[in-house]
């Protein structure tokens, strides 16, 4: 999770990269405008803030490999399953929020 964490925070805090990252999303026709950005003092649970990385993770890929950046694990199977795993544990671990 730590490393989900440091990409979406490489892309959020830096405001070129998440002017370039919404553009990706918005060519590739993503429903999504954007990362969320995890701060342990806001808000958003952890569990929402990797979520949204889920469900823009191929977007992800594309975006740091045009930067150059390389994360082998966030194409390894067992990386990924871990992954899914720990987003699905923390929607399950959030209080009913209605």
């Amino acid at each position: 999770m730590s490393l989900g964490i440091r990409v979406i925070n490489f892309i959020v805090a830096r405001l070129l990269n998440d002017r370039q990252f919404k553009t990706l999303l918005d060519e590739v026709g993503n429903n999504y405008h954007g990362l969320l950005l995890h701060s342990n003092a806001r808000w958003l649970s952890k569990g929402k803030v990797l979520s949204r990385l889920s469900d823009c993770l191929t977007e992800t890929r594309t975006f740091l490999e045009m930067k150059g950046i390389e994360h082998p694990e966030l194409a390894e199977i067992e990386w990924l399953l871990i992954f899914s795993l720990s987003c699905v544990y923390d929607r399950t671990s959030e209080p009913d929020q209605r």
